[in-house]
């Protein structure tokens, strides 16, 4: 089901960001019942954030369980997160390059992209291109790509601890690699409570990647007691950012409150329907979630361009503001669909590499 959940997920920022280019571009900031709701699609960040605790706890312990060298966990990472990544890059280039000479023809009045062009030094390139621009205070040239800095500080964190814990010790080291990650969602729970503005980066939102390592171990370890009680200390802390005054975290400034909600929730679902796992997959409609979440990292890296795209071409061709709703509707198939063509060209020959290695 983790491939489904992936679908939906990618599908919930999908809407959010539709409703918020129609809302902004085509109603000049007026909302519908529709849009409001989808504007609750940001929270699917937060469900991708638990499904790579959850798979990359799974690829960590294969990894310290066959006694595999780190280096091919590390590799594997890079292949599956930096071609789609660079690839995603050229292509808001091109768009980008595409916006100056259709404005400069005059056939689009303004565009956001055409103004945009980055005229930013060295370190704003580098960064963007090993994903570091959190690091170092730099600007996003594909904007979705904030989170991709999370997941790469999440794996290192992930690989750091696979390291001091395979030095350490000799022989199966798998409970204390999961203790070590335990530890480190504690902590920053804790610091989320005590001081929220002061937890750094990547830590601010490490427990949504905590709680799907928590939700792994739960299911896959052979005494279920540790992660019992560390899930059980992290519904706490939850609880307590719960009714504790709403903080706004990360450079997107998401909500504290409802984003640690949703993925405790989601975490505690993964669990829960363990056992009808089989039953839900052979639902039609999750097949078709399926079939999504296989190209779910391309369809976000690319969702963005495509509805800023057809926002354009709406202008021209489709002023008439009632017809907002089929803006809405063929925007979202479009980026569906050019998810799909990219996922094939850019992301699918690397992610054949990694299950070879």
């Amino acid at each position: 089901m983790l491939d489904a959940w992936r679908g939906i997920a990618a599908l919930s920022v999908c809407f959010y960001h539709g409703a918020s280019v129609v809302t902004n571009k085509r109603l000049d900031g007026h909302s519908t019942w529709f849009y409001d709701l989808c504007h609750y699609g940001s929270l699917g960040v937060q469900v991708f954030f638990v499904i790579s605790g959850y798979c990359i706890a799974a690829s960590a312990m294969s990894v310290v369980r066959n006694g595999k060298p780190l280096s091919g966990f590390i590799r594997a990472r890079i292949r599956r997160i930096y071609p789609a990544c660079w690839a995603s890059l050229l292509l808001t280039g091109a768009f980008q390059f595409l916006a100056i000479y259709l404005v400069r023809r005059g056939i689009l009045g303004q565009s956001t992209m055409a103004s945009s062009l980055r005229g930013d030094g060295w370190l704003f390139w580098a960064t963007n291109l090993t994903l570091t621009q959190i690091i170092f205070a730099q600007g996003f040239y594909n904007a979705v790509c904030w989170t991709l800095c999370y997941e790469i500080a999440f794996y290192m964190v992930v690989a750091v601890a696979t390291m001091v814990i395979r030095r350490a010790r000799r022989g199966d080291s798998q409970s204390y690699v999961m203790g070590l990650l335990h530890a480190v969602t504690l902590v920053s729970i804790l610091g989320l409570v005590l001081a929220p503005h002061s937890v750094p980066f990547p830590f601010d939102l490490w427990p949504q990647f905590g709680m799907g390592v928590i939700a792994f171990d739960w299911l896959n370890s052979r005494s279920s007691r540790r992660a019992g009680l560390i899930g059980s200390i992290v519904c706490l802390g939850v609880a307590v950012l719960f009714v504790l005054p709403d903080v706004s975290l990360s450079v997107m400034q998401v909500s504290g409150r409802l984003t640690y909600l949703v993925s405790l929730g989601f975490a505690i679902s993964i669990i829960l329907l363990k056992g009808c796992d089989d039953r839900l997959s052979r639902n039609p409609l999750q097949e078709s979630f399926r079939v999504v979440g296989l190209f779910s990292y391309s369809l976000y890296l690319t969702h963005f361009l495509i509805l800023g795209l057809v926002n354009q071409l709406c202008r021209v061709v489709l002023k008439d503001v009632r017809y907002h709703y089929i803006q809405f509707g063929g925007s979202i198939m479009l980026a569906v669909l050019f998810g799909w063509l990219f996922y094939l060209i850019a992301e699918k020959p690397f992610l054949s590499k990694v299950r070879s290695s």
